[in-house]
């Protein structure tokens, strides 16, 4: 499954886990970066999850999304 995520979220993602600064690229072509959602940590997924819910209530809908699509694969890795 592949995320897209906004310019504003993934700069400041950048600033907190530099190994993503490659993203940086896509930004050159568009406001989004789409990447496959297992390239993320539990720590980057957490970190992407609380941006969203700090958004307010328009992203509030999309950091449920991340957490039920985080703890789905969670449940596959555990099986």
């Amino acid at each position: 499954m592949n995320l897209q995520i906004e310019r504003p979220y993934i700069e400041a993602m950048i600033s907190e886990f530099p190994r993503l600064a490659p993203l940086q690229d896509q930004l050159r072509l568009g406001n989004k970066v789409t990447m496959p959602f297992h390239q993320l940590s539990g720590a980057e997924l957490g970190f992407l999850g609380n941006l969203y819910r700090e958004a307010g209530p328009a992203m509030r809908t999309r950091a449920a999304q991340l957490a039920t699509v985080d703890s789905g694969a969670m449940e596959q890795v555990v099986v």
